[in-house]
């Protein structure tokens, strides 16, 4: 990573590199109000006509995903906690703090804010091959291991490349007191040749 200039309203460059030196993935992290967007706010998305598509020729921009009520899987996190599985767990993870009790990691966080495109996106989309490209997550408040929240988004955008055609979802996940306690955008990739019957 880089050296934040301040301790606040800060943005820094992350990445993260193989054992060969490959790097795999890159992006920014950000504390406050930065005053820059990050790299997937500032992207142009290439929205298209949604009639030129096809896998999603049902979806719509601004489609909502009717939200749902989902918790934050603590037995989930704590197996992979027992078992090695990730890279860097800090404290917080499994136990109290100031921010409370334990809070969610980020595939436990990403997992939750996942779960009402998982549940509306099959209603829409036929069955193709998909692979999660771009994901942003944003910790408005701490989520909480085991706790329930409100769960809900929408379609931000369609776009399409010349193998796959391109979702663009946003969710957000709410607690009890209905204050906003994370977000996502996520960019879904819709492989074009794995739709039945021949590439779209």
């Amino acid at each position: 990573t880089e050296r934040p200039a301040r301790d606040h309203d800060a943005q820094i460059r992350v990445w993260l590199v193989t054992p060969d030196h490959d790097i795999v993935a890159v992006g920014p992290a950000s504390v406050g109000d930065p005053g820059a967007p990050t790299a997937l706010r500032a992207r142009d998305l290439r929205p298209v006509d949604p009639s030129a598509l096809t896998i999603l020729r049902r979806v719509e921009r601004d489609t909502p995903l009717t939200s749902g009520h989902d918790v934050a899987d603590g037995p989930g996190q704590r197996r992979r906690l027992a078992a090695g599985q990730m890279v860097a767990p800090v404290p917080v993870f499994s136990e109290p703090s100031e921010l409370g009790g334990p809070v969610a990691s980020p595939l436990t966080l990403v997992d939750l804010l996942h779960k009402v495109p998982q549940r509306v996106l099959p209603t829409l989309v036929p069955e193709v091959v998909g692979m999660w490209g771009a994901c942003e997550i944003r910790h408005h408040q701490p989520v909480h291991l085991d706790q329930e929240y409100a769960v809900g988004g929408c379609v931000a955008e369609l776009s399409d490349s010349p193998r796959t055609e391109i979702l663009w979802l946003e969710s957000e996940a709410h607690d009890a007191d209905g204050v906003l306690a994370a977000s996502m955008l996520l960019q879904v990739r819709l492989l074009k040749a794995s739709l039945a019957g021949g590439a779209a």
